[in-house]
């Protein structure tokens, strides 16, 4: 995908798989996305990772989980973002 003036290119890939049992559905990703802007930086992510629960009874609902991180190799930044339930330890 190209930005508008192509001031930036978002590129990757993306695999997947998918485990179910009876009341969740987890899928679990590979791969990256990359976003090259036009001065020459680029960030590269990976994906998170997605849950499905109460597929046959119950609330429905789905959750984002996993990790995502950032990486400008360029600048030397790394980030990342958590997805899921936290609990407070005591």
């Amino acid at each position: 995908m190209e930005g508008p003036d192509n001031n930036y290119k978002v590129s990757g890939y993306m695999n997947f798989s998918i485990r179910s049992g009876p009341m969740t559905a987890s899928v679990d990703t590979a791969g990256y996305k990359q976003v090259s802007f036009k001065d020459g930086q680029t960030i590269k992510y990976n994906h998170n990772n997605d849950e499905v629960y109460g597929l046959f009874f119950g609330s429905f609902g789905h959750r984002l989980t996993g990790r995502i991180e950032y990486v400008d190799e360029g600048n030397g930044l790394k980030a990342y973002l958590d997805f899921g339930a936290y609990r407070l330890r005591k």
